[in-house]
């Protein structure tokens, strides 16, 4: 069986077990919904089948690929989100969440906010133009690995490059280590 069938088949007979998981568990993440989760999941079975990784046992494999999903979203929407704080995973035996309206934030919160981007900014620009670009992706939710393989460099080069770059931004926005 090639590995389109394989992918195909695994993904079939797993599909609507997948999605009843992250529909239960997941919640919190604006404009990402289980469809982009499952997508994501997609994704990650065929890079696995197309590096020819044996799965013996595909339930539980996608089972935590679902959860790693869920987490890499989570992550990312907190790097992501203006108003910083983290998205929750719910436990098993977690009611649904109340719907709220959120409420609009205090016009000094805005005003800190945006003195405080206007500082990244600046501190972002006087860095050396590699160590900005990776810490600019990184600040957008991107690891070193997935930094290396959208830029198409090395993951040493990125990691040494991002480590040292957020080092600069650390020294550059007077935070201690």
């Amino acid at each position: 069986m090639d590995a389109r069938a394989r992918f195909e088949a695994l993904f079939d007979q797993h599909d609507a077990q997948l999605r009843a998981f992250l529909r239960a568990r997941f919640r919190g993440v604006p404009g990402v919904g289980v469809d982009d989760l499952m997508q994501e999941l997609r994704l990650r079975l065929w890079q696995a089948l197309e590096r020819e990784t044996t799965i013996d046992q595909p339930a539980s494999y996608l089972m935590q690929a679902a959860v790693r999903v869920m987490i890499d979203a989570k992550r990312r929407a907190a790097v992501r989100r203006p108003e910083g704080g983290f998205v929750e995973l719910v436990p098993d035996d977690a009611p649904p969440p109340e719907t709220t309206e959120p409420q609009p934030a205090a016009p000094e919160h805005d005003v800190e906010r945006r003195e405080a981007l206007a500082r990244l900014g600046a501190a972002l620009d006087s860095l050396a133009p590699d160590r900005a670009r990776m810490v600019r992706l990184y600040l957008q939710g991107f690891g070193a690995a997935e930094i290396a393989r959208l830029i198409g460099w090395t993951e040493p080069r990125c990691r040494n490059l991002l480590y040292r770059g957020l080092a600069d931004l650390k020294a550059e926005l007077g935070i201690e280590e």
